[in-house]
C-alpha cells in the first residue's frame, strides 16, 4: 500500500502561521500567557501548514492549561520516521494531535471512513450514513434517520476541525493530505485496520483488514480464493470482473458498495451478516436471489438496469431503507410488494421516469403496485417520488411524514430536497404535508384564490416557495376574514412568483409579525396586476398595541423584477430603510416604473451593500435613485441601464457635489445604452468620474455629450453617439482636500475629434471600441505624449463612415502591446496609418506592432493599402491572423516603392507566426506586395484567395509546406497555370485563381 506520496504544501510565513493559528484556537491579548507561549511552540510545530495549523488550533480551543501542555509534549515527542518530507511530518503529527482530540470514536470512525473514497473524490453524505448504519457505528441508535443526525454531527464537527471540507449540498471533500494521513492511521494502528487497493495482484497484508476499497484502474479479475475473515467493509468503484468466489471468505461482511460491476445477487446469499448492500449502476442477473438476503437493512439499486423489483423483494423483512432512485429502465412494482416491507422506513423513487403506478383503468395482467401501499407502511417516514398526477388515486392523501420530495407532474430537475413538493395542478394529495413542507414549487394550481389561509394556515418552515401560473390567485395571504399565525412566511429565504396574472398583492392587512424577515431572494416575473411588490401595511404585534412597526427586509440580498407592467416602485418608503444587506438589483421591462425607491424627503437610505445594478425597458423610469440614498453607494461595482426613454438623471436632486465621486470607490463597470434624455450633469458624471472605474460603455445617449471619465479607464466603448457637441466648461472633480485632478479625468466633448487634448495621462486604456460614431473624422487629433496608450491591446472600429484614417505616425509608433485590431464598414476610410508629412530622419523610433496577432479588415470601400511594406520589415512578428473581405479599392496588402527595389535583387520578408491569411472580394488588388518582395510564412495551416481576379501575386507552398507569396512583374503573368520547380520544389497555384487549402502541422 502506497499511502507516503510527496504533495507540495504552500506554507505560511511565522507571522500568518501565528495570526491563523491565534484566530483557530480563539487566542487574543487578554488569553492566558503561559497558554499563549506554548501555543506559539505549537504553531511553530506546524512547520507553516495551513492543513496543520487549522485543525490542531480548532482542536485546542477553550482547553485548559495542563491540556495544551499535553499536546505540546505529545507533538514534542512524537517521532515518524518512516515520513522523510519534514513539512509533512510536521503535518501528520499535527493531524494526530487533531485526531485524538475529537471526543468520540464514532467521529474518527467516519473521519476514515471518508478515507476510502477516492483522492478529490466529492464524498455524499448519505453514502456515509448507510455504511455507518450496516458497521452498527451509532450503538442504541433505532432508525436511520436518527443516524442520520448522528453522522450529520460527525460531519459538522470534522467539517470545523479543518479535517473535512465542505463542497455543496450533502457533500465533502477531504484534502490530500489529510487523506494520506488518515491512510496512514488506518493502516498503522490495530484498533482500526482500513486500507485502499491501488494495484493487483495484492499481498497478505490485506487479510486482517475490516475495511478495503478498491481504487485501481486495471481491469483484472479480482482475486479467488483469497480469504478476508476480519472484513466489514467493501467499496470497489472501479469496473473490474467479479465473480461469487472472490466474495466467499468475507464471512464477517456487513457493508458491501459496487459501482458499475456485472454481478450476480447470488455471490451474497451466504453473507448472514451483510446489512448494507448498494450496488451503483450495477449489471444484475439471479434478481430473485434478492429475497435470500433477509440480513439487509440497507438495500440501494441506484442507477442500475432493473426493470422490474421482483416479488421475493417483499421477503427482506428487516429491510429499512430501499432506494430504486434513476432506474431509468424500471417499469414495475409488484402490488402489494411495497406493503410487505414492514420495517421500511426510507423509500426513493424519483428519477424512476418508466415507473408506473396503478390506476382505476390498469390492466389486471398488467397490475402494478398502488400509492396506496405507502401509507400502509407504519414506520415509513421518508420519501422522494416522482409521479404523474393521473396516477394518483381519487381521494388519496399522503400522510405526514418526517422528510419527503415529491414532483408530481413536474420533470425533476435537481437532486433529492429535503421536505420539498414540486405539484403541477392539483395539491390535494398533499395538504398534510404543507405544515411542514420547506421548498414548495407549484405549478397551474387553480380554484385557490391564497396560500393562507386556502392551502394552509402557516407555512412556517416554508424556506423557498415558487409560484407559476396559478390563476385566480390574488394575493399570498388573505388576513381579510381570517387570524393569521404570527410566524407565516416567518422563515421564508427565496420567493419566486411568474405568470401570476391575478396576483394583486402579497398580503392584505394586517401583516403577520415575522413576514418576511429571513427574505434572503425574491424574483417576479409576468405580475402585471401588481401595483406594489411589498405592502405598506404595519405588522401586526401581539398585544395589538404599542408603537407602529413596518415590514423590515434586513436580509433581502438579491430582488429581480420583469415585465410587472403595474409597479410604480420597488421599495416603499417603510421598508427601504431595511436594505442594508441588499447586493443586487435587477429590473426589465416595468414599463409604468417611475422609481426604486418610493419618493420622499427622507434625507438618507442606507443601499451599503449594494454591489450590482442592472435596470433595462423602463421607460416612464426618470431617475434611478433619490439623493438620499447617493452616498450610500460604497460598495457599488456594476451599473448597467438601458432603453429607459425618460430617464434623465441616474441620481435625482438639485445639488450633487462632484466630490461625491470619491464615495464610489469600488465602482468598475457602467454601461449606458439607449438613453435619449440623459443629460451630461454633475449629478451624471458622479458614476463616470470613479478613479476605480475600469470599463465604460456608452451607446445612442445623445445628449450626454459633454462628459468627463476617469482616466484610469481600461475599457471604453463608444457607440451611436451621433450628435455634436461644441466645446463647453466641465466641472472637474476635486480630490479630497480640494486639489486639482485636471490630469486624472479625460474630457469627452464631442464625438467628431474624440481625444483632442494633450494634457491627459492614457496609459490606462486597454481596450477602445468604437461603433456606429457617424461623425467621427479623427480619432487621436493633437499631439499625444509618448506613453499615451501603451498598454492598449484591442482597437475595434465598425461603422465609423466618416472617419479617413486611424493611427498618426506618432501613435502608431508607441503601440507596444496591440493585439488585435478589427475594422469593419468604414466607408471613407483610406489610411489605416496616416503619411507622415514629415521627414522619416527625424524619427529614430519606426513604426512597430511588436504584440500584433490579429488583423481583420472587412468592407472598408475606399482604403487601397494596409500597410507600407517597411512594416512589414520585422515589426509584425506575432502575427497570427490576417483577414481582409470586401475592401473594393484595395490595391497592395502592403505598399511600398517599386522603384527602390532592383530588378536583379528579391527581398525576402518571413511573417513566422501567421496561422491564417483570408484575401476574399478584393476585385482591384493587383498585389499582396510590390514587385521585388518575397513573403515566407513557414506555420501558415490556412490560405483562402477568393474573388481577387487582378492579382499578380503567386502564391505558392513548397516541401517544407512553406507558403510563399511573390508577386510577378507584368511579363511573367501568363506563365504555366500550375508548375512544378525542380530547383524550388514548389506547387504554386494559377495566378489570379481562387484558393482554399488548409495544413495540419499535428505530425
Amino acid at each position: 500500500m502506497d499511502c507516503q506520496n510527496v504533495v507540495q504544501l504552500d506554507c505560511l510565513d511565522d507571522d500568518e502561521a501565528w495570526t491563523l493559528f491565534e484566530k483557530k484556537a480563539g487566542l487574543d491579548d487578554f488569553s492566558d500567557d503561559s497558554i499563549k507561549i506554548l501555543a506559539n511552540q505549537i504553531a511553530k510545530k506546524c512547520g507553516g501548514l495551513p492543513i496543520a495549523i487549522v485543525p490542531l488550533g480548532s482542536a485546542l480551543k477553550g482547553k485548559t492549561h495542563h491540556e495544551w501542555q499535553a499536546a505540546y509534549r505529545r507533538l514534542k515527542d512524537r517521532r515518524l520516521t518512516e515520513i522523510e518530507d519534514v513539512n509533512e511530518e510536521n503535518a501528520y503529527v499535527c493531524l494526530e494531535a487533531s485526531i485524538d482530540y475529537l471526543k468520540n470514536m464514532e467521529t474518527k470512525t467516519c473521519f476514515l471512513l471518508c478515507s476510502l473514497f477516492p483522492e478529490d473524490d466529492e464524498i455524499y453524505v448519505e453514502n456515509l450514513v448507510g455504511y455507518a448504519w450496516g458497521l452498527e457505528l451509532y450503538k442504541g441508535m433505532d432508525s436511520i434517520k436518527d443516524v442520520r443526525s448522528e453522522v450529520l454531527a460527525s460531519i459538522e464537527t470534522l467539517k470545523n476541525s479543518g479535517l473535512l471540507l465542505d463542497c455543496g449540498e450533502r457533500h465533502v471533500k477531504m484534502h490530500d493530505v489529510v487523506r494520506q494521513f488518515s491512510l496512514w492511521i488506518a493502516s498503522s494502528r490495530k484498533e482500526i485496520s482500513f486500507g485502499t487497493v491501488e494495484t493487483l495482484p495484492m499481498d497478505e497484508s490485506f487479510k486482517h483488514y475490516t475495511a478495503i476499497s478498491f481504487e485501481t484502474d486495471q481491469t483484472d479479475e479480482l482475486p479467488k480464493g483469497v480469504g478476508f475473515p476480519y472484513l466489514k467493509l467493501l467499496l470497489l468503484r472501479s469496473f473490474m470482473k467479479t465473480s461469487s468466489e472472490f466474495f466467499e471468505g468475507m464471512k464477517a461482511l456487513q457493508v458491501c458498495a459496487l459501482n458499475r460491476q456485472l454481478i450476480s445477487l447470488a455471490a451474497f446469499k451466504f453473507h448472514m451478516n451483510l446489512r448494507t448492500l448498494c450496488l451503483f449502476g450495477c449489471q444484475l442477473s439471479d434478481i430473485s436471489m434478492l429475497g435470500k438476503l433477509k440480513s439487509l437493512h440497507i438495500l440501494s439499486l441506484s442507477r442500475s438496469d432493473i426493470i422490474e423489483l421482483p416479488t421475493e423483494a417483499g421477503d427482506l423483512e428487516n429491510l429499512r431503507l430501499l432506494d430504486l432512485s434513476y432506474c431509468d429502465d424500471l417499469r414495475r412494482i409488484a402490488p402489494s410488494l411495497i406493503q410487505r416491507l414492514s420495517s421500511l422506513e426510507e423509500l426513493y423513487l424519483h428519477g424512476c421516469s418508466s415507473l408506473k403506478w396503478a390506476t382505476e383503468n390498469s390492466a389486471k395482467r398488467e397490475s402494478y403496485s398502488s400509492l396506496s401501499e405507502l401509507n400502509l407502511l407504519p414506520k415509513l417516514v421518508v420519501i422522494s417520488l416522482d409521479i404523474s398526477s393521473k396516477h394518483l388515486p381519487d381521494g388519496f392523501v399522503f400522510r405526514r411524514l418526517w422528510s419527503f420530495d415529491f414532483c408530481i407532474g413536474i420533470k425533476r430537475g435537481s437532486f433529492p430536497i429535503s421536505r420539498s413538493l414540486r405539484i403541477n395542478k392539483s395539491v390535494d394529495a398533499c395538504k398534510q404535508l404543507f405544515e411542514d413542507v420547506e421548498s414548495l414549487l407549484l405549478n397551474g394550481v387553480e380554484g385557490h384564490p391564497n396560500l393562507i389561509p386556502s392551502l394552509d394556515l402557516g407555512f412556517s418552515k416554508l424556506i423557498s416557495l415558487h409560484l407559476r401560473g396559478c390563476k385566480s390567485m390574488k394575493c399570498l395571504i388573505d388576513a381579510s376574514k381570517q387570524k393569521v399565525p404570527m410566524a407565516a412566511f416567518s422563515n421564508l429565504r427565496k420567493l419566486s412568483l411568474s405568470d401570476m396574472f391575478d396576483l394583486e398583492e402579497m398580503c392584505n392587512v394586517p401583516l403577520p409579525q415575522g413576514f418576511l424577515q429571513k427574505l434572503e431572494e425574491v424574483i417576479v416575473s409576468d405580475c402585471d396586476k401588481m401595483p406594489e411588490l411589498f405592502p405598506i401595511a404595519e405588522l401586526r404585534s401581539i398585544e395589538q398595541e404599542g408603537p407602529s412597526c413596518y415590514l423590515s427586509l434586513q436580509n433581502l440580498k438579491i430582488i429581480k423584477i420583469e415585465r410587472c407592467n403595474n409597479l410604480k416602485y420597488i421599495f416603499p418608503m417603510s421598508v427601504a430603510n431595511s436594505l442594508g444587506q441588499l447586493h443586487t438589483l435587477k429590473i426589465k421591462s416595468c414599463w409604468r416604473l417611475e422609481g426604486i425607491i418610493q419618493d420622499s424627503q427622507v434625507p438618507y437610505i442606507s443601499l451599503q451593500s449594494l454591489r450590482k445594478i442592472k435596470v433595462k425597458n423602463c421607460d416612464n423610469l426618470k431617475y434611478l435613485f433619490p439623493l438620499s440614498v447617493a452616498n450610500s453607494l460604497g460598495q457599488l461595482q456594476t451599473l448597467k441601464i438601458e432603453s429607459c426613454s425618460q430617464l434623465q438623471e441616474i441620481i435625482q436632486g438639485r445639488e450633487v457635489l462632484t466630490s461625491m465621486a470619491q464615495g464610489l470607490p469600488q465602482l468598475s463597470v457602467v454601461e449606458l445604452i439607449n438613453l435619449s434624455q440623459l443629460k451630461g450633469n454633475d449629478r451624471n458624471d458622479i458614476v463616470l468620474t470613479s478613479l476605480s472605474l475600469h470599463m465604460l460603455k456608452v451607446r445612442d445617449c445623445p445628449q450626454l455629450t459633454p462628459f468627463i471619465v476617469s482616466t484610469n479607464i481600461q475599457v471604453l466603448e463608444f457607440s451611436e453617439m451621433t450628435e455634436k457637441k461644441q466645446i463647453s466648461n466641465v466641472t472637474v472633480p476635486e480630490r479630497r482636500g480640494g486639489t486639482s485632478t485636471s490630469t486624472q479625468y479625460l474630457t469627452i466633448s464631442n464625438f467628431e475629434e474624440l481625444f483632442e487634448y494633450s494634457g491627459y495621462n492614457l496609459s490606462s486604456p486597454k481596450d477602445l471600441r468604437l461603433y456606429k460614431l457617424t461623425e467621427l473624422r479623427v480619432i487621436w487629433s493633437a499631439p499625444i505624449q509618448v506613453e499615451h496608450f501603451q498598454n492598449l491591446t484591442h482597437l475595434t472600429l465598425k461603422d465609423c463612415r466618416r472617419l479617413r484614417y486611424i493611427f498618426s505616425p506618432t501613435i502608431a509608433r508607441n503601440l507596444p502591446q496591440l493585439f488585435m485590431l478589427d475594422i469593419s464598414n468604414c466607408e471613407e476610410l483610406e489610411q489605416i496609418i496616416e503619411k507622415d508629412q514629415t521627414s522619416s530622419q527625424h524619427h529614430f523610433q519606426p513604426i512597430c506592432f511588436p504584440k500584433l496577432r490579429w488583423i481583420t479588415i472587412w468592407m472598408c470601400e475606399n482604403l487601397k493599402c494596409l500597410f507600407p511594406i517597411t512594416l512589414a520589415h520585422g515589426s509584425l512578428q506575432k502575427l497570427v491572423f490576417l483577414f481582409v473581405s470586401g475592401v473594393s479599392k484595395l490595391e497592395q496588402v502592403f505598399e511600398g516603392d517599386e522603384t527602390n527595389v532592383s530588378k536583379d535583387e528579391e527581398k525576402v520578408i518571413h511573417l513566422p507566426q501567421l496561422r491564417c491569411l483570408k484575401l476574399i472580394r478584393l476585385p482591384n488588388s493587383v498585389s499582396f506586395s510590390p514587385v521585388g518582395y518575397h513573403f515566407v510564412f513557414p506555420y501558415l495551416t490556412d490560405l483562402g484567395v477568393k474573388g481577387c481576379p487582378n492579382i499578380t501575386t503567386r502564391f505558392s507552398v513548397d516541401s517544407e509546406k512553406s507558403v510563399h507569396a511573390k508577386t510577378q512583374a507584368s511579363q511573367s503573368v501568363d506563365e504555366i497555370i500550375v508548375e512544378e520547380s525542380a530547383t524550388a520544389k514548389e506547387t504554386a497555384w494559377p495566378i489570379g485563381s481562387d484558393i482554399d487549402w488548409s495544413i495540419s502541422f499535428e505530425n
